[in-house]
C-alpha cells in the first residue's frame, strides 16, 4: 500500500471517528456536555486540517485521487463548522429558556420595584406587568407595552411614559440579565422584546 493510500485512508478513519464523535454529541442535553463538544470539535478541526497539509503535501502518482479526497475533507470541514455553529445556537437557546425559567420562579424580587398606573387609571405593581413579558418571552414573542405612568395624572406625559417603560427595562434586565430591547411600532406603540 503506498504512501498516499495510507495517508488517505488515515484521513477517513478520522473524519469517520469525527462525524461518529459529533453524532453522540448532539444527542447531548445539559450545557455542559454542549460546551464541551464544541471544545472537542475544535480540536478535531484542527486535526483535520493537518490532514488536509499532509496530503496536499504528498507525491502523487493521481492527483486526481488526492483532489477527491480533498474536497471530501473540505466537506466534512465545512460540515463541522455547521454543526459547531448549530451546538452555539442551541447553547444560546439553552441559556435563554434557563434565564426567563428563573425570572419567572423567582418574580418577587421585583415585586415593589415601581408602581403604575395603567389605562383607566388603575394602580398596578412591577410583578404583573414583569410576568407578562416574561411569559411572552418565554414563547418567543415580544409583549406590548401598557400605556402606563409612573404618576396619576389627567394630562399623561411623555416623560411619565419614558419613566415608565425606563423601570420596565431595568426590572426586566434585572430578572433576566440580559437587558431586553424596546421598538416603537408605526402606532406609536412600544413593544419589548428578549433582546
Amino acid at each position: 500500500m503506498s504512501r498516499q493510500s495510507k495517508l488517505q485512508n488515515a484521513a477517513e478513519e478520522l473524519v469517520r471517528a469525527a462525524c461518529l464523535d459529533l453524532q453522540s454529541s448532539f444527542d447531548t442535553k445539559s450545557l455542559e456536555d454542549l460546551k464541551a463538544a464544541i471544545t472537542t470539535n475544535h480540536g478535531k478541526l484542527d486535526q483535520l486540517i493537518k490532514s488536509m497539509n499532509m496530503l496536499k503535501e504528498v507525491e502523487s502518482e493521481s492527483l486526481e485521487e488526492v483532489r477527491a479526497a480533498n474536497e471530501k475533507m473540505e466537506k466534512i470541514h465545512k460540515a463541522i463548522i455547521d454543526t459547531n455553529a448549530l451546538l452555539l445556537t442551541t447553547l444560546s437557546q439553552q441559556t435563554r429558556n434557563q434565564n426567563i425559567a428563573w425570572a419567572i420562579s423567582n418574580v418577587d424580587i421585583v415585586k415593589n420595584d415601581f408602581q403604575y398606573y395603567a389605562d383607566g387609571g388603575y394602580r398596578q405593581d412591577s410583578k404583573q406587568v414583569a410576568l407578562e413579558i416574561l411569559w411572552n418571552f418565554r414563547k418567543g414573542y415580544g409583549y406590548f407595552l401598557p400605556n402606563g405612568y409612573i404618576q396619576h395624572s389627567y394630562h399623561h406625559s411623555e416623560e411619565a411614559a419614558k419613566t415608565f417603560r425606563d423601570n420596565v427595562v431595568s426590572c426586566i434586565h434585572k430578572l433576566t440579565g440580559v437587558k431586553p430591547r424596546l421598538e416603537q411600532g408605526k402606532d406609536g406603540r412600544y413593544a419589548i422584546y428578549y433582546s
